[in-house]
């Protein structure tokens, strides 16, 4: 062999040494942003990503549609913004701001960008630390507040409050006319 030939043969044996865990590392560290369908007005846009990612890890698209689809994401901007006292308001944004910095911290990402499972067990290792210290009447936590507000945001969604709720706007049955001796005592005095 010549030497030239021999250096291009090991140029092309080392570049693909190196190519291929480089290229790997490429691939894997392209994630893409999820992106939001709708103008945030309260939150910026990287908290408005946030809580449409939180809001499907709460509740996930099943055989119903999740919580992005059935847009609680928006939801939660419109009655963090319009309903919450300004105090809750900024207790709330800084809740946000403060798990998506701890998440960072832990997990080397950010939460938008983490693979779902690993979503899910941060859901649930917030929950675990949040909801058994709450009392009733207590402080909110941030935590409980997203859930809540997600709760609410989904069950009274046209999807989950006809296909989650199943309404029934008269439940049981309706006797009209029956003896007295069947009801068995009068419930007024």
């Amino acid at each position: 062999m010549k030497r030239r030939e021999v250096i291009k043969k090991s140029a092309i044996v080392l570049g693909a040494s190196l190519s291929a865990p480089t290229l790997l590392s490429l691939l894997k560290g392209c994630k893409s942003e999820p992106t939001i369908r709708w103008k945030p007005t309260f939150f910026t846009e990287k908290q408005a990503k946030l809580v449409s990612e939180l809001t499907e890890t709460i509740i996930p698209k099943t055989d119903l549609p999740g919580a992005k689809e059935v847009n609680v994401p928006q939801f939660i901007e419109s009655y963090v913004a319009g309903v919450y006292k300004q105090e809750d308001r900024e207790r709330f944004k800084k809740g946000l701001d403060a798990f998506a910095q701890k998440v960072k911290e832990t997990s080397k990402d950010e939460f938008i960008l983490l693979p779902k499972e690993e979503q899910l067990k941060i859901a649930e290792q917030w929950n675990n630390q949040e909801v058994p210290p709450f009392k009733a009447g207590g402080e909110k936590t941030f935590f409980i507040m997203m859930k809540e507000l997600t709760i609410v945001g989904y069950c009274t969604s046209q999807v989950g409050a006809t296909q989650l709720l199943k309404y029934d706007p008269i439940p049981g049955s309706y006797k009209g006319c029956i003896p007295f001796s069947e009801v068995g005592k009068t419930w007024a005095t």
